[in-house]
Formats: structure tokens, sequence, C-alpha cells
């Protein structure tokens, strides 16, 4: 539909239209910078399991944006209250990596998470982020790889192939 996908977050946690907190541009600036990186920090924070005090370090990290652990727990509070089936997905693949030892892909190959079974605290969690995150971010690295096969077949001598790099091929044409 052309939306921002981080605005559209930062208008989720914020209990806003898309529309609303696009205005808020040209009225807030610095209010609405400082949400749509909050919204991107959703993105790749919350929707990947994060706390409210890891998505609010996240948030810093990509932005410098400062956000209180109170703003913080109700951004994640607002992500899920729109997003719920997403907290029912993540207890999922954690009960996975907790059982096995491990999570799978959507083809099949396993992310081996020895460190869900640690008693620190800080190192489990990771862990249980990881069995969230990975069949996801997996499962797009084994597309992005069967695409540079059926690319490779279509351009043919025309480009050749030189890396990848997330989500992108990179040729030499």
């Amino acid at each position: 539909k052309g939306m921002d996908l981080h605005c559209l977050a930062a208008a989720l946690i914020n209990d806003l239209t898309y529309e609303d907190f696009l205005k808020e541009k040209a009225e807030n600036r610095k209010w609405y910078d400082k949400n749509r990186f909050a919204g991107k920090g959703s993105n790749f924070s919350l929707s990947y399991g994060s706390s409210a005090q890891t998505y609010r370090a996240y948030v810093k990290q990509i932005s410098g944006v400062v956000l209180s652990l109170k703003e913080a727990e109700l951004h994640r509070k607002m992500y899920f209250a729109k997003f719920p089936s997403m907290l029912k997905w993540h207890q999922t693949y954690r009960d996975k990596a907790e059982k096995y030892g491990y999570v799978r892909t959507l083809f099949g190959q396993k992310r081996r998470l020895p460190d869900i079974k640690s008693n620190t605290p800080s190192i489990k969690s990771k862990a249980e982020r990881v069995a969230v995150n990975a069949p996801i971010q997996g499962t797009g690295g084994q597309i992005a790889l069967f695409l540079i096969v059926i690319a490779n077949m279509i351009i043919k001598k025309k480009a050749t192939f030189f890396n990848t790099v997330h989500d992108s091929l990179i040729y030499d044409v």
C-alpha cells in the first residue's frame, strides 16, 4: 500500500492512525523523528521477542534516541495489543528451543541453542530471542540463496554474481 512500515509501527505504539502520525512530521518534527525510530526499533526488536529494556537499548543504539523505561514498556504493551498472535509465536519457539535444544527454518535447517538451558538469565534470554529470530532470518537467508541460483540461470552471462548483503544480491554487470 506504499506505507512506511516504521511509521505504521510508530502509529500503532502511540495509538494513532497512520495518517495522524504522518501529520506530526510537519507539526512536531522532533517528536515524529523520535517515534519513527521507536517504530523501527519495534519492528526489529519487539517483533523478535525483546523485553522493554532491550528494546529501549536497541532504539538508543540505532538512533541515539533515549526512551524512558516507562515509554518502552508502553510501546511494548501497545505493539503486542495490536499483534497478540506474535506473543504466541514467541512462546512457541521458546518452548521448541527449550524442548529440543534447537529451532528450525521453514526448510528444516537447525539452529542449535545450547544456551537455552543456561542458568544465567541474560544468556538464556539471548538464546530465547535467537529462537524467535532464527526461523525467520534463517528462512530469509535460505530464500536469498535460492534466488541467487534462479537469477544466475536467468541472467546467464550478462552479469556475474558477486556477493550478498542482508537481503540484497550484488552482481557485476
